[in-house]
């Protein structure tokens, strides 16, 4: 705020400014990206017009795009046209984001190899900045209800399957407890905010067709690791004692605390950690996407990234799922070749960020392959 600059005081004799995105994924590049939406805050302050370049040839990731259209209102508007590639209009158009983002280009006329599930937020009581907040009911329910739609259409297009019964109340129950989490533990009157945003697109790479699947959840508000500490006295001991044991092998304990956070029962909340419940929405994102995003090509696996406050976990073969362990059944992911808490996680895959994200973005991406689908429907037949 010390130094931004009323736009009526900016020089107009400098050149407008060119900023360029590329690989704008969170879900791969989380530092770099992080950096350049950073850097629109920075220009922002000073400059009297600049142009944003979109320059990957799809959207690889809707995670950014997402936090941008939370960012965009607090900018001046400073920003006016650059270049940006076809699928990722179509991507930006799909989804609902052009709106929130004031892109003007026209709409794609074609949107026959792209299925959205669209942006759907909640924000905390009284704070809603729709102005049509009293027509938009947006409960966590009715979220993860559309959401099962979604994935419907998604496994028909790729494989002529639908969800079972089964499998819809477990996918609901999955993306409502994620948003339950996110309105909970995003702020410590547990009326937070979330927003949620999706999209299937239809590929050509290596003359062969993919189905790539991209998912952002989005809390604006308190980090994982700041949530953590008004948790259960004896959860905050469990947190405590794996600090204790890794913080000088290159993690802060926030970032340390979070990849606790990501084992079951590891809950804010003192009252499922007193009914040994709760704590578990993340194993079980894990367990569905690896199941449904199976694949033999190691390119084309799942890969999920958290960032929350400093913190950034990126979750991949090989560390992509929770093992249950064999006394108590719990699931447990530590990020090292033992998957052991008596050993750090890996700094590749758990690491300190530059900057503080006010909040906690997932990005998530996996392939739906039609062959592994039927195979896994057959097999279980």
């Amino acid at each position: 705020k010390d130094r931004w600059i009323h736009v009526m005081r900016r020089r107009r004799d400098v050149a407008p400014a060119d900023l360029e995105l590329k690989n704008f994924s969170l879900i791969d590049h989380p530092q770099e990206t992080l950096a350049t939406i950073k850097l629109l805050g920075e220009v922002e302050l000073e400059s009297i017009a600049a142009q944003l370049h979109f320059e990957d040839p799809y959207c690889i990731d809707i995670s950014p795009y997402l936090i941008l259209a939370e960012v965009w209102p607090a900018l001046s508007g400073v920003f006016h046209g650059g270049r940006i590639k076809s699928p990722v209009q179509k991507a930006i158009e799909a989804v609902g984001l052009r709106r929130s983002l004031t892109m003007k280009f026209s709409a794609p006329e074609d949107q026959k190899d792209i299925w959205a599930f669209p942006l759907r937020r909640r924000r905390p009581s009284k704070i809603s900045r729709s102005v049509e907040r009293n027509l938009e009911p947006q409960t966590r329910e009715k979220v993860a209800d559309s959401f099962c739609d979604a994935l419907d259409v998604w496994l028909d297009v790729t494989a002529d399957l639908e969800l079972t019964s089964e499998g819809k109340a477990r996918f609901a129950n999955l993306i409502g407890e994620l948003l339950d989490n996110a309105e909970r533990h995003s702020d410590l009157s547990k009326d937070g905010s979330w927003s949620v945003v999706a999209f299937m697109a239809r590929r050509e790479e290596n003359k062969e067709r993919v189905f790539r699947c991209y998912m952002a959840f989005l809390s604006e508000g308190v980090s994982i690791a700041e949530s953590l500490r008004t948790a259960a006295p004896e959860v905050l001991a469990d947190i405590k004692r794996y600090c204790d044991l890794h913080e000088r092998r290159g993690q802060s304990r926030d970032t340390l605390s979070t990849l606790m956070a990501l084992q079951d029962t590891i809950t804010r909340d003192a009252n499922a950690t007193a009914g040994s419940r709760g704590g578990i929405g993340l194993q079980d994102v894990l367990e569905f996407v690896n199941m449904i995003g199976a694949t033999a090509s190691t390119d084309r696996a799942p890969r999920l990234t958290i960032v929350s406050g400093r913190s950034c976990i990126r979750l991949r073969a090989p560390y992509i799922i929770g093992v249950r362990a064999v006394s108590t059944g719990q699931r447990m992911i530590w990020c090292n070749p033992k998957n052991s808490p008596k050993d750090p996680p890996d700094p590749e895959f758990v690491f300190d960020l530059k900057d503080h994200f006010a909040g906690t973005i997932v990005g998530l991406s996996f392939v739906l392959d039609p062959d592994h689908l039927r195979a896994s429907i057959n097999e279980r037949n």
